[in-house]
């Protein structure tokens, strides 16, 4: 599907009166397809939805990148590749979370020893490069 055509179907999902899946699943969904052993879809693809979801973020409540992103790191195993990706994105583009991913999801990740993972680790090194203070 071209990118449009999956901002279509993702409209029509937050829209729907009784949707099969809700924001935080389709999320949630989306990052399960791509993970450190196993791609069900190409990353590249999975960036694409992604990056639609974030571009409705007025359409739905930003709360909802908290409950998911939580929700992913409190899963067992490792992450899913896109994960920190996703935390940068949340970081960069809703600054209500801000506070939230510094106090709850970072120490998290340290007591799991994302350095373990050098993709993680960079992406937690880029998270601690934002300035949080100058929002």
């Amino acid at each position: 599907l071209e990118v449009d055509e999956v901002a279509a179907a993702f409209q029509q999902l937050i829209r729907s009166k009784d949707p099969p899946l809700t924001i935080s699943e389709l999320l949630t969904e989306l990052h399960h397809m791509n993970k450190p052993t196993e791609n069900i879809v190409p990353v590249k693809y999975s960036m694409q939805a992604l990056n639609v979801i974030f571009s409705m973020r007025e359409q739905f409540d930003p709360k909802v990148y908290g409950i998911v992103v939580q929700a992913l790191v409190e899963e067992s195993g490792p992450l899913p590749t896109l994960f920190m990706r996703t935390v940068i994105q949340v970081v960069q583009e809703v600054p209500r979370l801000c506070d939230f991913i510094v106090i709850q999801i970072l120490p998290r990740l340290v007591r799991q020893e994302v350095w373990s993972d050098d993709n993680m680790w960079r992406g937690f090194m880029l998270v601690l490069q934002h300035p949080f203070g100058s929002q």
